[in-house]
């Protein structure tokens, strides 16, 4: 039987993104499929650091992992993971989804 390592991506490149994407490039069963950030010099260190890909969109993001950790603002939680959840996407979030009620 051949193990199925789960692809895992993390949106954010803050201290919590840094954070995950060393667990998930060391965690046995896991991969770091990569990361999504629309700063371009946050995203190419962190793709650098880790030596993982670096999805241009959540759609691309949701189409490459199995599962994301969102570690952006709180205020852009949702911005972030209902694209993510609309595709399937299965999702870590430490902090509320959203902000408001009509989130």
């Amino acid at each position: 039987m051949t193990a199925t390592r789960i692809r895992c991506g993390v949106a954010g490149t803050g201290s919590l993104g840094q954070h995950h994407a060393r667990i998930y490039s060391t965690l046995p069963g896991a991969e770091l499929a990569g990361i999504y950030e629309p700063n371009d010099a946050r995203a190419a260190e962190m793709c650098a650091k880790y030596h993982c890909h670096r999805f241009a969109s959540l759609e691309e993001m949701a189409e490459g992992c199995d599962a994301v950790s969102v570690v952006v603002p709180t205020n852009f939680h949702a911005a972030v993971a209902l694209p993510l959840l609309a595709a399937g996407c299965n999702l870590l979030i430490e902090k509320p989804i959203c902000v408001t009620l009509e989130e």
